[in-house]
């Protein structure tokens, strides 16, 4: 069984391994770390060892190569043990060939999704008080997990909101960025807004972005979200493989490799199962078609 020992970097538009082979990023989200310092592996409230590796068996299992933890902020804060249990996944992880993304999902358990992980935009300003807060939970974070090889670093997950919040997010990501970058070279995730949205005509619904607030840095890997149920695809929801080829190069995907030769990660992905009849069978008609494009992407 392979053994992460060695830290994933980018090199253009792929990311690759120390031997030089291109590593696709294939897996799963896991949330609970959002909402439990021990992240349920085990039953509510309970880290158990023996289900964590019941767990990670089974995704190996799948062909699952990385998994992306949702977390809560506050918990690292405030709770060494939960420090302890990420880092029993992140080591368990590795010893199956699993990479991890350490991706917060909000700033205090138990709460919504803010947009953005610091003030004005957060009202948990117990745990996250200024943006400078925000780049000290990020130091913290890359001298604990930086480490370890098979981890990835995703800043937060879905920041969102007008241009000025936009303005203020990159500016912020940066200073999180260089503050990493002096502890750790891990790979970065970086992503604004929900996703791309097919129609779109404003940056909140584009990947524009991107080249919008030119990050610098080593080894930054952009992302965005991708599901037909939340009409990322058109209102209309369609489900055959030309229409969805058409519309997500409308909606820039190759664009991003192609043109910008940066790397793109499709960070979240899925298909509604709890439709029935014939929206179900569109529904997962749809999710293999993506999942046929994407492939063919090298996505």
């Amino acid at each position: 069984m392979e053994v992460i020992t060695i830290s994933l970097h980018v090199d253009g538009r792929y990311i690759r391994d120390n031997l030089n082979n291109i590593v696709f990023l294939r897996g799963v989200n896991r949330g609970q770390f959002h909402d439990e310092t021990t992240g349920a592996w085990g039953g509510w409230n309970t880290f158990d060892s023996a289900s964590v590796d019941f767990e990670l068996d089974n995704m190996k299992a799948w062909g699952i190569n990385v998994l992306r933890l949702y977390v809560a902020m506050d918990f690292w804060i405030q709770d060494p043990l939960h420090r302890g249990y990420i880092k029993t996944i992140i080591e368990k992880a590795a010893t199956r060939g699993i990479y991890v993304i350490y991706a917060p999902w909000t700033v205090k358990h138990m709460t919504s999704q803010e947009p953005l992980p610091f003030p004005p935009y957060t009202i948990s300003t117990d745990i996250i008080p200024t943006e400078q807060a925000f780049i000290d939970f990020w130091r913290s974070v890359a001298q604990e997990l930086g480490v370890y090889p098979n981890v990835i670093f995703e800043p937060y997950n879905e920041p969102n909101g007008d241009t000025v919040a936009e303005a203020t997010w990159f500016r912020v990501l940066q200073q999180v960025i260089d503050a990493i970058r002096v502890i750790s070279n891990n790979l970065i995730i970086v992503q604004w807004s929900y996703a791309a949205w097919w129609g779109a005509t404003v940056d909140d619904g584009t990947l524009n972005w991107i080249t919008n607030f030119p990050l610098t840095g080593t080894n930054l890997v952009y992302s965005t979200h991708l599901y037909r149920f939340h009409n990322h695809l058109g209102p209309d929801r369609p489900f055959d493989y030309n229409t969805i080829k058409q519309r997500l190069t409308d909606m820039q995907y190759p664009w991003v490799g192609v043109t910008l030769n940066k790397p793109l990660l499709i960070g979240e992905i899925g298909a509604n199962v709890w439709y029935t009849g014939v929206e179900l069978t569109n529904e997962l008609a749809a999710y293999q078609e993506i999942l046929k494009i994407l492939n063919e992407w090298g996505l």
